[in-house]
C-alpha cells in the first residue's frame, strides 16, 4: 500500500476531535441551555460527533484499499494480526481503567466476572464502544470480502444506508444499538468500495468539490439548528437521527475532499506524524487522564466552566500524546535491540 498522507491527516484529526468532544462534554452539561454561551459550545460538539463513523469508514477503507478479488487471504494471520494490533491493547486499556475506579472507590470491590462483562460490552467507559463496533467488522472480513466481489457498489450502499436508518427504528428499545455493526454499515461499506476504487472514489471528489462542499454546508446547518431546538426542548423533531446520519456521511466526504487537497501539508509535522502513529493507543487511554483531571480540578475547587475546560484540554491532549508516542518509541527500540540481539 502505498502511503497516502490525506488517510493519515484524517487519522489524525479524528483522534483530536475525539478528545476535543470528551474534553467539551461537561460544559455542555453544566451551561445553562437557555444561554447565549450554550449555542456556541453545543455546536461545534455537536458537529464533531462524525468522528467514530469517519474512524470506521477509515478502517474500511484501508482494510481494502489493495483489494484483489483474485487474492486468497489468509484468515488465520489477519484475526492473529487484528487481535494482537486491537483487542490486546483494548483489553489492557480496560483493566488499567478498571484498576483507576477501584483505587479511587468508584467501585466497592473487583470482580473477575464483572471486568470481563466490561470488556466483552465495551461499557466501562463511554468510548469503548468503538471497539467492539470494529472488532465485529474485522471479524466479519470474510462476508465484506464476498460483497466486494459479488455484489455492485449502489446496491451494497442502498442496502447499508436502510439496514443503518432502519434497524435502530425497529430495535429502538434495545440497550446496545450503539455498539452493534448494523448501526454503522453504511460507513463501513463506503470505506470498503472507496478502498477498493480508490483512484476512481478520489477523482470524484476532486470534480465535485463545490458540489460537495455546498451539500456539507446545508446540512451542517440543519444538523446544528434542529439539534439545538431538540436538545433545549424547543421543538420535537422525530428525525434528528436519520438527519445525523446524512450529516455524518456527507461531513465525512467533505473532509475526505480538503484531506486531499490540504492533508500532506500538515503531515509534514513531525508531531501529527508522531501522533497519526499513537492515535489507537491514544483513543483508548484519554479519557482516563481527564478523569484525573477533573478529580484534581475537583479538588481544586473555585474555578469557572471556561478554566476548567481549558485546563481539561492542555492537559489531556498533552499527556495522552505524550505518554502514548513515548511508549511505541520505547516498543519500537525494544523490538530493535531485540532483532539485534537474534
Amino acid at each position: 500500500m502505498n502511503k497516502k498522507t490525506e488517510i493519515d491527516f484524517l487519522n489524525t484529526l479524528f483522534c483530536l476531535m475525539v478528545i476535543f468532544i470528551h474534553v467539551i462534554s461537561a460544559p455542555v452539561t453544566e451551561l445553562d441551555k437557555s444561554s447565549a454561551v450554550y449555542f456556541a459550545v453545543f455546536a461545534p460538539w455537536r458537529l464533531s460527533a462524525f468522528v467514530v463513523q469517519g474512524f470506521i469508514f477509515l478502517s474500511g477503507m484501508k482494510l481494502f484499499l489493495n483489494f484483489n478479488p483474485e487474492k486468497r487471504v489468509d484468515y488465520v494471520k489477519y484475526y492473529r494480526l487484528r487481535f494482537g494490533k486491537i483487542v490486546l491493547p483494548y483489553i489492557i486499556c480496560v483493566c488499567i481503567y478498571y484498576l483507576y475506579f477501584l483505587r479511587n472507590g468508584y467501585f466497592t470491590g473487583a470482580s473477575a466476572r464483572e471486568l470481563i462483562s466490561y470488556i466483552i460490552k465495551g461499557d466501562l467507559v463511554s468510548h469503548f464502544y468503538f471497539v467492539i463496533i470494529i472488532i465485529q467488522f474485522y471479524l466479519l472480513r470474510p462476508l465484506w470480502d464476498l460483497m466486494l466481489r459479488r455484489i455492485s457498489a449502489a446496491a451494497a450502499l442502498i442496502a447499508s444506508l436502510a439496514v443503518t436508518i432502519l434497524l435502530p427504528r425497529i430495535f429502538g428499545g434495545f440497550a446496545y444499538n450503539d455498539r452493534i455493526f448494523t448501526t454503522y454499515l453504511i460507513y463501513w461499506t463506503g470505506g470498503c468500495f472507496a478502498g477498493a476504487y480508490y483512484e476512481r472514489f478520489t477523482s470524484l471528489l476532486k470534480k465535485n468539490f463545490a458540489a460537495v462542499t455546498t451539500v456539507f454546508a446545508v446540512v451542517t446547518v440543519c444538523e446544528a439548528v434542529f439539534s439545538f431546538a431538540g436538545m433545549t426542548g424547543r421543538a420535537r423533531l422525530p428525525f434528528l437521527e436519520e438527519l445525523h446520519v446524512l450529516y455524518c456521511i456527507s461531513a465525512i466526504i467533505f473532509i475526505y475532499d480538503a484531506a486531499l487537497r490540504i492533508g500532506s501539508v500538515f503531515m509534514r509535522s513531525k508531531i501529527l506524524r508522531k501522533i497519526n502513529e499513537a492515535s489507537y493507543y491514544i483513543y483508548l487511554i484519554h479519557c482516563l487522564f481527564i478523569y484525573i483531571i477533573n478529580g484534581f480540578m475537583e479538588r481544586m475547587g473555585r474555578l469557572s466552566t471556561a478554566e476548567e475546560f481549558f485546563i481539561r484540554a492542555a492537559f489531556t491532549y498533552i499527556v495522552s500524546s505524550a505518554i502514548c508516542i513515548i511508549y511505541l518509541h520505547i516498543k519500537k527500540e525494544t523490538k530493535v535491540r531485540i532483532g539485534t540481539l537474534q
